[in-house]
């Protein structure tokens, strides 16, 4: 081909030489474009040769797999969906966005109807599919498994239940079920199919917390079975805060939560983890390969952190303090308290301090939100979780922000060299991982640590303005109440304003800091004497994130509601109790523990939450009426 005299074209050439068509090609419509279309063309045409097919990603995933397995990072989740699909032929198109976003091993779909299996084998080519009638056209359950796990499918006549073994190093029964209002059976027709490593789950179709005599039933049946629940902590349906999707296990490590989606069921579906499982189902239990794994995830979790320079903490003009040259002759740990309890850390921290108890902290939070309440006024709680709080702590920030509190140097350099170049290594059972450096995080089990930790931390409610601070260690709930003495609706609107401007301070707080906030699990709850609450509640973000509203909340070990009631804590109090117990008496089934130790375990893990309970009976309304004083 002859050479073109264009030198750009002469670039052109070389850079398509691969291929003379194309070139030829791009010669002739070079002709009849204008220059910038052409470049345009030029690019989209690039794009095209260079982009790489699906068999070319396909074979470098096969590499990089065979390359993992080479270096023995084989360790993974079994992960799966419990979803109450109420007609798959309606909502089959959930089911495959949910099964490819989330890389699901095992799918149980209750409530199916229809089922087109040849549509489904189709699509789903790498699932093994069982499924088991109901009691009408609308019942049915479907489970689908990875083909690469081995099953058996086990006889039972009983409609909407499929029992399956899965045969893993251990072998796990799968008991999926759904259980309408209507059902012909008993919870002890299931008694039969239930070992001593099994889980159930599916749509039970009841609240264990609110259905009264119902719930009683289901759970009298579980203790029998030393059947312990693992229930999601939010509401599963769509038409009311029940939670009626849920699973109960004995032997079984699970995990469940809720998907808050976008879907069309009036069920939320419900994700699972299933134990320390590899790709081809396996329970991993080489004790080399567990440490090597966890190796790497505290590698990655404790590298150096990235901060934007210039920063405040670490490249502001040094301050000039007038004693800093005073000698000081040794510097021991109650010296460097003694400093700190100086005015320096604030009254509202009450973490890790002597003569500060964690239930003075919640009755001041619910002293606050009652006294906001009872002044009429709209309030609002946000309780914010900072994402692995104590191994984020920045070295260099925090030295920095020490000096620039007046902590002597000596003081500083002592804590500089306790924490830089520090080392850790990772024992499963005798064997170990690597070296790791960290580069980040408090030292763990050092009692220094904590201080160290809100003593970095201590002017955080300088950033936030417009409420009330509560603090305990890395625990952060914010009071915020609106204006006084105008209309419920202009109320809502001024709170919206200063929770708005809260999230905003507090997300520089947060980059300032490098203490970055788990945006999911950041969350706020309403509270106020109306009889209805604004609808819907107040639209404010935190970052990048919707900050999501919530009818109760577990804090520093108290569930705290929109009304402050008690009821919660006590039902959910009762549940940890039924699930601790029935774990302690699977190890009397297993043969594995004698009445000794059972009952060790129950004073120690158990009873506990009992007189956790005692000091509610004053506060509650069944104290001051049904017992003499």
């Amino acid at each position: 081909m002859t050479q073109p005299a264009s030198d750009n074209f002469k670039h052109d050439n070389h850079y398509y030489n691969h291929d003379i068509k194309t070139a030829r090609f791009l010669d002739q419509v070079r002709t009849t474009l204008a220059p910038k279309d052409f470049n345009l063309f030029k690019e989209v045409i690039n794009e095209w040769l260079t982009s790489s097919s699906y068999k070319g990603l396909e074979l470098k995933w096969k590499h990089y797999q065979r390359a993992n397995e080479r270096h023995g990072y084989s360790s993974s989740s079994l992960n799966i969906l419990c979803f109450n699909i109420r007609g798959l032929d309606l909502r089959w198109g959930d089911v495959c966005l949910l099964v490819k976003k989330h890389l699901t091993d095992i799918i149980v779909l209750e409530e199916v109807g229809r089922v087109d299996f040849a549509l489904i084998s189709a699509a789903l080519s790498n699932y093994n599919i069982f499924y088991q009638a109901g009691e009408n056209a609308h019942g049915g359950i479907l489970v689908m498994i990875r083909n690469d796990i081995l099953v058996v499918k086990l006889d039972c006549s009983l409609p909407n239940i499929c029992v399956l073994d899965l045969q893993l190093e251990q072998i796990i029964r799968l008991i999926a079920i759904y259980a309408p209002a209507s059902k012909t059976w008993e919870w002890a027709d299931l008694s039969s199919f239930v070992t001593n490593c099994c889980m159930i789950m599916g749509d039970f179709n009841i609240d264990i917390e609110q259905d009264g005599d119902q719930a009683d039933k289901l759970l009298e049946w579980m203790d029998s079975c030393n059947l312990e629940p693992v229930v999601p902590d939010s509401n599963t349906s769509l038409r009311s805060n029940r939670t009626i999707d849920y699973a109960i296990t004995v032997g079984v490590e699970l995990t469940m939560q809720v998907y808050e989606g976008d879907t069309t069921s009036d069920h939320k579906p419900l994700l699972g983890v299933l134990g320390f499982l590899s790709p081809n189902g396996k329970i991993t239990k080489d004790s080399q390969i567990m440490a090597d794994t966890a190796a790497d995830y505290y590698e990655k979790l404790f590298e150096a952190p990235i901060v934007m320079r210039p920063h405040p903490y670490v490249d502001a003009p040094p301050m000039q303090w007038e004693n800093e040259d005073e000698l000081i002759t040794t510097v021991t740990y109650p010296e460097i308290l003694n400093i700190l309890h100086r005015g320096i850390l604030p009254d509202n921290q009450s973490g890790f301090r002597a003569e500060f108890r964690l239930q003075t902290r919640v009755l001041l939070l619910i002293e606050q939100i009652s006294s906001y309440m009872s002044n009429s006024s709209s309030t609002a709680t946000v309780f914010v979780d900072f994402k692995s709080a104590f191994d984020q702590l920045w070295f260099e920030g925090c030295l920095g922000k020490l000096t620039r509190m007046g902590i002597p140097t000596a003081y500083v350099n002592w804590i500089r060299a306790w924490l830089n170049d520090r080392k850790a290594v990772i024992e499963v059972k005798g064997k170990r991982s690597r070296w790791i450096k960290i580069h980040r995080g408090c030292p763990q089990g050092s009692s220094f640590s904590p201080t160290l930790f809100i003593t970095y931390h201590s002017d955080m409610a300088d950033y936030l303005p417009g409420e009330k601070s509560f603090f305990f260690a890395d625990d952060l709930a914010a009071v915020f109440a609106g204006q006084i003495g105008i209309r419920f609706t202009n109320q809502c609107i001024d709170l919206e304003r200063r929770l708005q401007n809260f999230l905003d301070q507090l997300e520089l707080y947060s980059i300032l800091s490098v203490q970055p906030i788990n945006y999911s699990k950041t969350q706020a709850m309403f509270s106020a004497r109306a009889v209805s609450y604004p609808n819907p509640l107040p639209q404010v973000r935190c970052g990048d994130h919707s900050l999501e509203w919530i009818t109760s909340f577990k804090y520093l070990g108290y569930w705290l509601s929109t009304k402050l009631g008690w009821g919660s804590i006590i039902r959910k109090t009762t549940l940890i109790v039924r699930q601790r117990t029935a774990l302690v008496n699977s190890f009397r089934i297993n043969g594995t523990s004698s009445t000794s130790l059972r009952r060790c375990l129950f004073s120690t893990f158990v009873l506990p939450y009992f007189t956790w309970l005692f000091g509610l009976f004053e506060c509650s309304h069944f104290w001051h009426v049904h017992i003499p004083l």
